[in-house]
């Protein structure tokens, strides 16, 4: 599951982008993608630098 790697690459990370999240299993480019946005809508992560293609995220505290 996309989702619960992307929460422990953020445990891992400061900062994650898509091309991060691209690098786990099974995670194309539009994967990783909504599975950040999905993210960022439940709370979990918070949109730190960037807009759009080239956005970095952060764990929300």
């Amino acid at each position: 599951m996309v989702a619960a790697g992307l929460v422990g690459l953020a445990q891992r990370r400061p900062l994650i982008g898509t091309r991060d999240a691209e690098s786990l299993p099974d995670a194309s480019r539009d994967t990783a993608e909504r599975g950040l946005a999905r993210l960022q809508e439940l709370g979990i992560l918070r949109e730190m630098i960037g807009r759009g293609r080239f956005c970095l995220w952060m764990a929300s505290l």
